[in-house]
């Protein structure tokens, strides 16, 4: 479904693979979901990719995948707060600022 965000190429695997478009992004957090997956970064903004089922990812209810991570514009810099936590669960992920919104 995407959530290894290493693109269309490799599906799924039993070893580590580096992300490499997040390669030379500081990476403070990351949560896993049952199909997707979130990241903080250190200067407190967010990308998801994976299955995006019911607006998991954040990027919408018209993206139903991400193959690599996507910025989350509508969070944490956009509203001009860092995020400093997230978490995913099955079908859903929450995101908390610094200012706890």
């Amino acid at each position: 479904h995407g959530q290894l965000g290493l693109g269309s190429h490799i599906k799924q695997s039993s070893r580590p693979y580096l992300v490499s478009s997040l390669s030379r992004t500081p990476i403070k957090m990351v949560a896993c979901g049952r199909l997707h997956t979130l990241v903080v970064t250190e200067s407190g903004s967010v990308m998801s990719w994976g299955s995006g089922e019911r607006g998991a990812l954040g990027l919408g209810d018209a993206i139903k995948k991400a193959d690599t991570p996507q910025a989350l514009s509508n969070v944490g810099r956009a509203y001009g707060q860092p995020v400093i936590g997230v978490s995913c669960s099955t079908e859903h992920s929450a995101i908390l600022t610094s200012t706890g919104r």
